[in-house]
């Protein structure tokens, strides 16, 4: 097993692998190449197949569990899954912060709830989703087309190219024009704030994003996914996501965790992935 100095153990830390397989089988294996490396895991399509077993599981490997289920539904239905989600031991669990502060206000009261009924030791961080990292300006004001009086005649369709990189350059001279640069970002931003209102403990956003909510909200922790491997020999892939980064810029512009997936289980060598991520980070912290 690999001895990590001080500042690698920070680093390593601040990680959460994700894990989008949905077997427990396919898990076990990056999980015995990244022990002693690796103390967080995220989960989602895994809790859905395997349940409570995919969280003991992990745990049982000593490692965290964040279980990214991204709760979104009126307060009272919110307050009930933040209640279950305490009770499960996680470290960590996800709402949508488009729900709105009442309803990130009911998931609080769902973990307070079950820490006194259960009398909990370590109570969950409770993450609020901004602008999913899939997004860019075209796809994410499409789903605004109606709401904005600016948007209401554009064709979305007529910004489609041969590739998505030249759509969406089609697209910013549009939203250049109307004056909605940078909607993303203000969204998020805004967001965060509705988030810090709600006293939720943490937000996830890209990582062009992170630098302007700390400077508003410095208390709030930021959850950052979008994370490519940080050398060429790893297998980060951007696939799905438009806003990345690699790990130590991502720490540099504020990130205070990572989200890290195919870096890791699609590359040659976990562990070795997972160890070069970590002196990636160790280096700027």
């Amino acid at each position: 097993m690999v001895q990590l100095s001080e500042k690698q153990l920070i680093a390593a830390k601040k990680v959460y692998f994700a894990w989008d397989s949905p077997t427990l089988d396919d898990a076990i294996p990056i999980l015995e190449a990244t022990r002693g490396l690796l103390f967080n895991v995220k989960i989602n399509s895994l809790y859905i197949e395997e349940g409570d077993k995919a969280i003991e599981k992990i745990r049982s490997y000593g490692m965290n569990v964040f279980l990214d289920l991204k709760f979104y539904d009126i307060p009272g239905t919110v307050k009930n899954f933040a209640y279950a989600a305490a009770k499960k031991g996680v470290n960590m669990f996800t709402v949508h912060t488009h729900g709105g502060v009442s309803m990130m206000k009911a998931a609080n009261d769902g973990v307070t709830e079950a820490s006194e009924k259960y009398e909990l030791d370590n109570l969950p961080v409770i993450a609020g989703v901004t602008v999913l990292t899939s997004f860019n300006e075209k796809s994410y004001l499409e789903t605004f087309k109606k709401a904005v009086p600016e948007l209401s005649n554009v064709v979305f369709d007529d910004y489609n190219r041969n590739t998505e990189e030249e759509s969406i350059s089609a697209f910013k001279g549009l939203i250049s024009k109307l004056n909605l640069d940078n909607v993303i970002k203000n969204q998020v931003v805004h967001l965060a704030g509705l988030a810090a209102k709600a006293n939720m403990g943490a937000v996830v956003c890209s990582p062009k994003e992170v630098g302007d909510i700390k400077k508003l909200y410095p208390s709030l922790l930021t959850v950052v996914p979008g994370i490519q491997g940080p050398v060429s020999g790893i297998a980060g892939s951007t696939q799905n996501m438009d806003r990345v980064a690699t790990p130590s810029n991502a720490i540099k512009w504020g990130a205070d965790y990572l989200v890290i997936g195919s870096a890791i289980h699609k590359a040659k060598d976990p562990k070795q992935a997972m160890l070069d991520i970590i002196n990636d980070i160790a280096k700027v912290i």
